[in-house]
């Protein structure tokens, strides 16, 4: 059986993710450097007996979605590189402005694009899937019909 109209509407589908989670990530406003937003993209795969979608984006993302504790960070050059590319405005604390390093202690309140992407779009996933797999297998049907008609 051909699965043209599910092939379709999971392409289409994965373009929508794509897009919805990056119209979160601007919603949020998460947007540091526009390498998250930019990296975000979908690769659907086809086997014999399934299809797959994946969504790829830049590692980090999960700490943009869940947020981090203060101090949770690990890798503080890498911390102090984004306090430096974000709009940071120290602010004295007992006379003395905070380094970088006093500044990547804080925590990131979490961000959720991409759950909120998930929520936004199941629906559509659920009607756009059966009605493109009804399609398909009207589609089939019609073959049958036509076989049958061609050996009375």
């Amino acid at each position: 059986m051909e699965f043209t109209n599910v092939i379709k509407f999971l392409n289409d589908f994965g373009n929508e993710f794509v897009d919805k989670c990056q119209r979160n990530i601007i919603k949020y406003d998460a947007i540091d450097t526009s390498k998250l937003l930019n990296s975000i993209r979908y690769i659907f795969k086809e086997n014999n007996t399934s299809f797959e979608i994946s969504i790829e984006m830049l590692e980090y993302w999960k700490y943009v979605e869940n947020g981090r504790k203060s101090g949770a960070f690990k890798k503080i050059k890498d911390t102090s590189k984004l306090v430096s590319v974000k709009k940071v405005i120290p602010r004295p604390n007992k006379g003395k402005l905070p380094t970088a390093n006093n500044l990547v202690g804080k925590g990131i309140k979490p961000r959720p694009f991409f759950n909120d992407s998930i929520d936004e779009l199941m629906q559509y996933l659920e009607d756009g899937l059966e009605a493109a797999f009804t399609k398909d297998v009207e589609a089939e049907m019609d073959k049958i019909t036509v076989l049958l008609t061609t050996f009375e």
